[in-house]
């Protein structure tokens, strides 16, 4: 093959920016990057600007490596098995393709975002995949205790401060510590006791990150939460009816319901390249099943792990680490060599959970050590920064 394939990338997340630096492998690469927007959002952070201004939003031409052409377009079709797409309207044909479209929170209720009227005992119902949403949550709330402010009935005032917080992910823990934080603080500055608001977490597995193998990590996060007024109930399955949740047989009285239930592929493939919730099947070099130059990468794809192992958890630094991994595959069959297997690497875990408290733990010498505080604050700041350095010097 030429040594200067074209390379089709979508999305422009962490995988996509990731894979756009193929280019200090293979310099003669042509690569187009197909983001509709003009930023890179640092999504693991969302839950942070409900409380702080935060600029989370990166231009796009200040991280994309010499070279790399960023086309403006939603991408609307994938034609895989051919490593072509239909974006804009318009057809792209590449050598080869890295589907990194990222994912969106799966919905357990249909028409969640036309649910939206608490005034009739529907809760409004929210997710937190962009600024847009991290936006219309913050002025609900608000909205909320404004309105609990005023001459309302005692079980009334209750609902209006009452947030529900479905799935017991990172998603759901960080951010439900942030909704505590600003309900309380909006609560103050209305003149209403910030005792009277209430934050539940439901997670229906039998602790917190049921799918994380850190027990510790785990207890110590539900300790915190514990501290900051935030109920935490585990193997506590909640489901809708009619839009309204529903906690074991009894409605759960909120104003405000925050969905953290899992992910779903934004770009959905066909069913022969289909894995569960509308990602991409993909195999050890990242390679989707059946073709010759498509890959997947992100919470765009299922990715393996080794042996009997699950899935690799989707994440943010295993989304980088995809992203290098699929311009590493390519640069291989490009020189007819054989890809490598992808092994995720998994370097530490950090969760903020609100007042600038942060939890988590690093890999050390085959030892993962636990930390909170500023060290744990430090080391959260020091992996955000090693990224954007990464991405500005076009590593990847």
């Amino acid at each position: 093959m030429a040594a200067s394939p074209k390379v089709l990338v979508v999305g422009g997340g962490h995988a996509g920016l990731a894979a756009a630096a193929l280019r200090s492998r293979l310099p003669r690469a042509r690569v187009v990057l197909f983001e509709p927007g003009s930023t890179h959002l640092l999504k693991p952070r969302l839950h942070e600007a409900l409380v702080d201004d935060l600029p989370l939003e990166i231009p796009l031409a200040s991280l994309l490596p010499r070279g790399v052409q960023h086309v403006r377009a939603a991408v609307e079709t994938v034609e895989a098995p051919s490593a072509s797409i239909v974006a804009g309207g318009k057809r792209h044909e590449g050598d080869f393709l890295i589907v990194a479209s990222g994912a969106r929170t799966r919905s357990p209720i249909r028409r969640a975002a036309k649910s939206r009227n608490a005034k009739k005992g529907v809760p409004a119902v929210f997710r937190l995949d962009s600024m847009a949403d991290v936006r219309a949550l913050k002025a609900h709330v608000v909205s909320c205790v404004r309105h609990a402010a005023g001459k309302v009935s005692a079980a009334r005032r209750r609902e209006l401060l009452s947030v529900l917080v479905v799935g017991g992910g990172y998603t759901g823990v960080e951010t439900s510590a942030e909704l505590a934080l600003l309900l309380r603080r909006e609560a103050f500055e209305a003149g209403i006791s910030p005792a009277l608001v209430h934050v539940t977490i439901c997670e229906a597995g039998a602790r917190l990150f049921a799918g994380v193998p850190d027990d510790e990590l785990a207890q110590r996060v539900h300790e915190e939460l514990a501290k900051k007024a935030v109920d935490v109930r585990v193997t506590e399955e909640v489901r809708f009816d009619g839009g309204v949740p529903m906690v074991g047989r009894h409605r759960f009285a909120a104003a405000t319901v925050l969905l953290a239930t899992g992910i779903e592929g934004v770009i959905a493939p066909r069913a022969p390249f289909l894995a569960r919730w509308a990602r991409w099947k993909v195999d050890e070099t990242l390679r989707v099943a059946g073709t010759a130059g498509v890959l997947a990468a992100g919470d765009a794809a299922v990715v393996p792990a080794p042996g009997d192992a699950p899935p690799v958890a989707p994440s943010a630094q295993h989304a980088v680490q995809e992203g290098r991994h699929a311009a590493a595959t390519i640069a291989a069959l490009v020189r007819g060599r054989t890809p490598e297997p992808f092994r995720a690497k998994t370097l530490g875990e950090f969760l903020t959970l609100g007042d600038g408290d942060v939890v988590g733990w690093l890999q050390l010498a085959g030892r993962r050590i636990h930390l909170s505080g500023i060290p744990a604050a430090s080391a959260r700041a020091a992996a955000f920064g090693r990224y954007l350095a990464a991405l500005k010097l076009g590593l990847g």
